[in-house]
């Protein structure tokens, strides 16, 4: 082993080498590349491609599979999660991967269709000192 200064940096040659230098997508370790996020093969050269790019509605992992987002299923995230009602709408909540509905504050039921977000109230009603925000039930100041 021998060591090598290039600008003020301290670099070891161990005589170990991976294929292609891990081109330049990961880490040399024991004469095998260990690839960063994104990239796969012996010598890290291979971007990961997902089936159909999970179709733009999730996150592709390097095992080659999609995380999808809230909304969608299935191996490719190509398929749309039905909801009750949709959750009505976004004004009134988010439709999550198991097919219910996560609602928004002043609406609830199946499809959080029930209640007004102008129903709610801020506590104390902001004691006088502040604006009450009737969609969140928030003080501001």
């Amino acid at each position: 082993m021998y060591s090598t200064c290039y600008n003020d940096m301290t670099t070891f040659n161990t005589g170990v080498n991976c294929p292609n230098s891990c081109s330049e997508h990961g880490t040399c370790e024991n004469e095998r590349c260990s690839c960063k996020q994104g990239f796969i093969s012996n010598d890290c050269s291979m971007p990961v491609v997902c089936p159909d790019d999970c179709n733009n509605h999730g996150i592709c992992h390097t095992d080659q599979t999609c995380d999808c987002y809230n909304g969608y299923t299935g191996s490719t995230c190509a398929q749309v999660i039905s909801c009750p009602g949709n959750c009505t709408d976004t004004t009134h909540g988010t439709c999550q991967n198991n097919g219910t509905c996560t609602c928004n504050p002043g609406f609830s039921g199946e499809s959080c269709s029930e209640g007004s977000a102008l129903a709610l109230t801020c506590p104390n009603s902001c004691s006088n000192h502040g604006t009450c925000d009737t969609n969140t039930g928030k003080c501001s100041c």
